[in-house]
């Protein structure tokens, strides 16, 4: 059975291998892209999508004799790239000087995962660089996007993203993505986002007293510039751009398509994303492997935590993976954060107050989680996002 991330998404690179520790090692330094793992060539080769631009890695351990499939595959479909890495014992550089037809590279054995990642990379079409896009207005719609840095053929997604999710709705993640997003917006020279990856509530626009968005249907897909632009606001009182996914109105309009269009705008428009996602949309898409940080939130009621155990080992493939616990309570029987930690096999990064005043200022501008800045809860924010910026530095 097809799954829904390979219908939503083209795959960028296959990593091929029989072994499942090399596949996972080596994928998991490919960043920025969408990579899939296959144990067999052929298989990697029927997920492609033809006409989309990808490249296929050879792992060391692929029977010598599948390589032949190749050429011809080269013959059909032109858009597909192969690397390939040596066996054991075998000449790389001989290999590497033609003698392994169809294949555009071929890299020693022992190669490290961040060379193998580079070199990938290398192979990958290139976008025009960001450089260009003029500087956001602090105010007002977005200014229309610069053309020249519209997505190549590759989807690419922001090169620094940090995915707030839970196990299930009502767990807080958009009053925590949104402030996240203020306390990053509120360093000097870096340019935020914060992206409603859900499109069926809209719920950042609700809590930031913003304009609705218009709906899409499935005919619309690929998303034109002009209907991108009416998704993006910037909000007034932080300066942050605010990207809200439409609300699909046809049976057949696939939320992680729209989503990925959306975010690869946003790659263009900021250097740092902050995306309120559910988590089968980031499971069907994958997002949590292009993640730079993937924030898991719940609350410590035993319920929840049960179901935050079941996602942490659902996103056990995200680069770097942690939890913060949301309203608590005084009346709360908290726990030391090590030991939870331990109980989630993941870092507790933080506690996140409860503040009833939010659930009463949705509808006011600004709102209490933004105006609140000396509050429990804005402090606890923030401290929490200077933990994640230590454990994925950004580009200042």
């Amino acid at each position: 059975m097809e799954r829904a991330a390979d219908v939503l998404l083209p795959i960028d690179v296959a990593v091929v291998d029989p072994d499942l520790l090399w596949r996972v090692e080596y994928m998991n330094a490919i960043r920025h892209v969408m990579v899939k793992e296959f144990t067999a060539l052929q298989d990697a080769v029927d997920a492609l999508t033809p006409g989309h631009p990808s490249v296929v890695v050879i792992g060391p351990t692929v029977d010598a004799s599948r390589r032949d499939l190749a050429p011809a595959v080269r013959e059909t479909r032109p858009e597909v790239v192969f690397l390939a890495v040596a066996a054991d014992g075998e000449d790389a550089a001989a290999l590497d000087n033609g003698a392994l037809d169809g294949v555009a590279r071929v890299l020693p054995t022992e190669v490290t995962a961040a060379d193998l990642a580079e070199a990938v990379h290398q192979l990958l079409p290139r976008r025009a660089a960001p450089a260009a896009v003029p500087a956001a207005p602090v105010t007002g719609r977005s200014a229309p996007v610069n053309t020249a840095t519209r997505a190549a053929p590759v989807m690419h997604l922001p090169e620094n993203m940090i995915l707030v999710t839970a196990a299930k709705g009502g767990e807080g993640t958009t009053t925590v993505a949104a402030n996240l997003a203020a306390a990053l917006a509120a360093r000097p020279n870096l340019r935020v986002a914060l992206v409603d990856a859900d499109g069926r509530f809209g719920d950042v626009a609700v809590h930031l007293g913003l304009t609705p968005v218009p709906s899409v249907r499935a005919s619309q897909l690929p998303l034109s510039e002009e209907f991108l632009d009416r998704l993006f606001e910037h909000h007034e009182a932080t300066g942050m751009l605010v990207a809200r996914s439409p609300r699909a109105t046809t049976p057949d309009t696939r939320p992680g398509a729209v989503v990925l269009d959306l975010l690869a705008e946003v790659a263009s428009r900021a250097d740092v994303a902050v995306v309120d996602a559910p988590l089968p949309l980031v499971l069907a898409t994958d997002l949590h492997r292009a993640a730079s940080v993937v924030v898991l939130v719940t609350s410590e009621r035993a319920a929840e935590l049960k179901n935050a155990i079941v996602a942490t080992r659902e996103l056990a493939a995200a680069p770097r993976l942690v939890v913060l616990v949301n309203e608590t309570r005084p009346t709360d029987r908290l726990r030391d954060l090590k030991e939870l930690s331990s109980s989630l096999g993941v870092p507790v990064i933080g506690r996140v107050p409860y503040d009833g005043a939010i659930d009463r200022s949705t509808q006011r501008t600004p709102p209490r989680i933004i105006a609140g800045s000396h509050s429990k809860l804005a402090r606890a924010v923030t401290a929490a996002a200077e933990d994640i910026v230590r454990r994925a530095p950004f580009m200042m």
